[in-house]
């Protein structure tokens, strides 16, 4: 895949795989959450990924998401999207896709969004040495991403960030 990196999404494509079912015989997706059309979206590149997760995002406004029959499927689809959102190339129409269904959920869900968003992405971040350039300019490009008409992101940042870094950055 091109515009994702190989080992985190092949952790998510597994975690897809339990969640829809599809671990040995490609059965069709149980649950109240359309995870068969988001695995397919994870496994698809470039405006066909795109094009499928919007069709998830389409169909997870229809879910009554405050449902409590659904509260644990809610919050594994929450960690799924803001896990994809900080490890795919962070320019790219996925990620505002992402960004978008996610500020897109419903207000009671945002807390929920920005904790597991500042947890993923505290994680990305710690992984990186001064010495590795290019996570640096990959973790550069996730903090614009949060930025970047992204509320929820940007709550994100403020709770994990030094304050002087994102003063920084706005300047810019």
């Amino acid at each position: 895949m091109t515009t994702l990196q190989s080992n985190p999404i092949q952790a998510v494509l597994k975690q897809l795989e339990v969640l829809t079912g599809k671990e040995k015989d490609n059965s069709n997706v149980t649950g109240a959450l359309p995870w068969g059309l988001l695995f397919k979206s994870v496994q698809q590149e470039n405006i066909e990924a795109v094009t499928s997760m919007k069709k998830f995002g389409g169909l997870l406004k229809k879910v009554d998401l405050s449902s409590a029959d659904i509260e644990h499927e809610v919050r594994q689809c929450i960690a799924i999207l803001t896990q994809l959102f900080t490890i795919i190339d962070p320019k790219g129409a996925l990620c505002r896709t992402l960004a978008s269904i996610l500020q897109g959920l419903s207000i009671y869900m945002h807390q929920q969004v920005i904790d597991k968003l500042k947890e993923y992405l505290t994680y990305q971040l710690n992984l990186t040495t001064m010495h590795d350039t290019q996570s640096l300019v990959c973790n550069v490009h996730k903090i614009g991403a949060c930025m970047e008409n992204f509320k929820l992101g940007e709550k994100c940042l403020e709770s994990c960030l030094n304050p002087e870094v994102l003063r920084m950055y706005n300047q810019e």
